[in-house]
């Protein structure tokens, strides 16, 4: 997979939410390129960022009652 393939998946790769065989392939490419290497890197603290800074909060007991 050449570099610019791979630029399309890595934020979905940081996130999770890459295919098995996306995955994969962004796993093959970044063990041998250091730029996508690095944006991968780039990628992920962005995705830990996010997660960090989400609030969770509890859902009000009605839309748990809906849920159920």
């Amino acid at each position: 997979m050449e570099c610019k393939e791979v630029s399309g998946l890595l934020d979905a790769y940081a996130l999770g939410a890459a295919e098995a065989d996306e995955a994969n392939a962004v796993e093959v490419h970044v063990a041998d390129c250091v730029r996508c290497w690095s944006s991968l890197n780039e990628a992920q603290r962005a995705a830990a960022s996010i997660a960090l800074s989400t609030v969770l909060q509890r859902a009000p007991d009605m839309k748990l009652e809906r849920i159920r």
